[in-house]
């Protein structure tokens, strides 16, 4: 259920989701914050180029003619969860689709992404890392 707004925030401190993140292959740095009436997640750097899935360390092929990710928005239209967090949209640019996604802050400088199609149970889970804090 959602209720509220991400303004709500405004008044207070920012929701703890906000902020600058390393995604769980360590590929990208992504910036969560306030995007007008919800939040967003804006890739803001390349780390590196993992592999989605395979051997831990093993490399994505480089397409030259690809676009680069940086000023992609691929968190959008986050709003409040009930139970806290965020629930909206997220964009793969591994199979260039779009899905559900929850996202809760876990302390420790550690945030939970789920990402789903229909039943957020059914779905999986990441956990990025606060950029600057080492992995725990």
């Amino acid at each position: 259920m959602l209720v509220g707004c991400a303004h709500a925030y405004a008044a207070r401190d920012e929701a703890p989701e906000a902020g600058r993140w390393v995604t769980e292959n360590g590929n990208l740095e992504v910036e969560i914050a306030a995007c007008g009436e919800s939040y967003c997640g804006i890739v803001t750097q390349v780390l590196a180029n993992n592999a989605m899935t395979g051997p831990a360390g093993e490399k994505m092929p480089v397409d030259p003619d690809a676009p680069s990710p940086v000023g992609k928005k691929i968190l959008f239209d986050l709003l409040p969860m009930a139970s806290g967090g965020w629930q909206g949209r997220i964009y793969n640019r591994a199979s260039n689709k779009t899905y559900n996604s929850q996202l809760v802050a876990q302390g420790q400088g550690r945030l939970q992404v789920r990402i789903y199609e229909d039943d957020p149970a059914k779905g999986m889970i990441q956990v990025w890392r606060r950029r600057g804090l080492a992995a725990q």
